[in-house]
């Protein structure tokens, strides 16, 4: 019995490396391709679809090309780290960073010069991007690489977050640690807080990466963040 050929959508098609894999793809016969690239009527891309290549054009500027350029395709995360990397996250800013920021003034008596962590839950980075893919019903895969892949990839941020993922894969239980004992949301009684990630995931994947922070009231009161990162 015949198997369906794979599916697969090549970025920059004319190029140097995205020409290599599509060669590699049309050498084997196993694959479907989609070729993407900014001018469909240039001569590379015409001898690519003379081949069999579907040539789509996609701008980087315009999101609706792009849609159109990975439509039926697998949603790819990819990320510089292990899948079972540990994410802890304060859920929803929006309604958790209030709850968090009363919880800390109304128990001055504990909280005065002390850290406390507004944590909701901690996932892996692998299921995070399962709990996307049920959310939204499209099939997701997740792709570790390299930091500098990560970095060319999202220009002028991607190794900083890269870094911290890492930080948090090596560090593990105790990236969120301190000299000092750390308050929690037991040590304040914290409820009403929204645990789930569904909506979040759902609405946008990288909001994810919204952690926890670190609160220190000093004894004024006013709340000085020393460790926050934010999608």
């Amino acid at each position: 019995m015949k198997t369906e050929p794979k599916f697969i959508t090549v970025i920059r098609a004319t190029g140097i490396q995205g020409g290599s894999v599509i060669a590699a793809a049309l050498k084997s016969g196993n694959w479907k391709i989609r070729g993407v690239t900014r001018n469909i009527n240039s001569e590379a891309s015409n001898a690519l679809a003379s081949k069999g290549v579907e040539m789509v054009t996609a701008d980087w500027n315009d999101e609706s090309t792009l849609v159109k350029a990975f439509e039926n395709g697998k949603y790819v995360q990819l990320f510089p780290v292990s899948e079972d990397t540990p994410i802890t996250t304060v859920g929803d800013p929006k309604v958790n960073t209030g709850i968090y920021a009363l919880a800390i003034f109304s128990q001055s008596q504990l909280t005065i010069g002390r850290i406390v962590l507004a944590q909701s839950e901690t996932r892996t980075t692998r299921e995070i991007i399962n709990l996307w893919s049920q959310m939204s019903g499209k099939p997701a895969e997740y792709v570790q690489v390299l930091l500098n892949y990560y970095d060319n990839l999202w220009p002028k941020w991607g190794r900083e977050i890269g870094l911290v993922l890492q930080f948090w894969e090596t560090a593990r239980e105790n990236s969120w640690t301190a000299d000092e004992p750390v308050l929690t949301k037991e040590d304040l009684s914290v409820s009403g807080h929204d645990k789930s990630l569904d909506l979040i995931v759902l609405e946008n994947l990288t909001i994810v990466l919204t952690a926890s922070v670190y609160w220190k009231p000093a004894e004024s009161r006013m709340l000085t963040v020393i460790g926050c990162l934010t999608s």
